[in-house]
């Protein structure tokens, strides 16, 4: 146990070769295994690495120097923001940089934010086969794509999103193309990511619809016929509710129905014939959802 970096404590270089195994140390403040500080170099090509704990941040790693990850498996470690690796990163240059191109970095535990890598600027870059559970992006900031992705990326955004969206991943020197977007995703239920633009954004999660409408068949003239919807917001705010009628099962012209603003509608059954209808829920701090369109004949 030491104060900072369990296992090493270190400003100049640091290799972590690929049969290597740095396992079960502890820091009472930072970096349960490895302290990087004052722009020291580092760099991790492979290895297994767990088991590591940090009262204060960076279970495994501290990251304040250009560090470098290209191979390896850092899993099990724990750590109060940073379950894995932080990224203090105090200067935003090229020579503080966190760069991620493969390796594991995955199944670490916060008790505050980011799992797997907190990260407090936005100098961090992916690229290649490198699969990361969960790394915490700060409110306003932007991580960057530099090149083909072939792993995974999961992330939280720690702000509230524009209703468009907020950018969370950005190419440099490199277009970010569909096939990088759809590997990286919200690791928080609460929100989504969307490819916009050559961009990755977040934005708020759809309400959720945990029971759709269900048609009715063979409703006599003048019989009492309910649809019915339960949804919830991700964000635990208040669901509104809008009911609709349409022409077909395809939705053509819709028209919301005046009054109809309850999980609950009874349609009038005293024309014979078949409608069609659908509910849209909507809530603060959720993207709008829209049912199955149902038939009452």
């Amino acid at each position: 146990t030491d104060v900072d970096g369990g296992a090493i404590c270190s400003n100049g270089f640091t290799y972590v070769y690929a049969s290597s195994e740095i396992s079960n140390n502890s820091a009472n403040v930072n970096a349960g295994a490895i302290y990087n500080y004052s722009g020291g170099v580092a760099s991790i090509s492979g290895g297994n690495h767990f088991g590591n704990t940090a009262v204060g941040n960076g279970g495994f790693f501290w990251a304040d120097g250009k560090t470098t990850i290209s191979g390896g498996t850092i899993t099990g470690n724990s750590a109060a923001y940073g379950g894995g690796i932080y990224g203090q990163n105090s200067a935003n240059s090229s020579a503080r940089i966190l760069e991620l191109t493969g390796g594991t970095v995955s199944g670490n535990t916060a008790t505050t934010s980011g799992n797997d890598i907190y990260t407090r600027a936005n100098h961090v870059s992916f690229r290649g086969n490198i699969t990361v559970g969960d790394i915490y992006i700060p409110n306003g900031n932007s991580l960057i794509v530099n090149g083909a992705l072939t792993g995974s990326v999961g992330f939280s955004y720690g702000g509230e999103p524009a209703a468009d969206g907020t950018t969370v991943f950005a190419g440099s020197g490199y277009t970010i193309k569909a096939t990088d977007a759809e590997k990286i995703k919200s690791f928080d239920e609460k929100m989504v990511s969307e490819f916009v633009n050559s961009k990755v954004v977040v934005k708020y999660a759809p309400v959720k619809i945990n029971t759709q409408p269900q048609s009715i068949e063979k409703v006599s003239m003048n019989e009492p016929a309910s649809l019915s919807i339960e949804a919830e917001s991700l964000t635990g705010t208040e669901v509104h509710y809008q009911w609709y009628r349409c022409d077909d099962a395809e939705g053509s012209n819709p028209t919301a129905i005046e009054g109809a603003t309850a999980a609950q509608y009874n349609p009038d059954t005293n024309v014979e014939g078949t409608f069609y209808y659908y509910c849209e829920v909507s809530a603060d701090k959720a993207q709008n959802s829209i049912s199955d369109i149902v038939a009452v004949r």
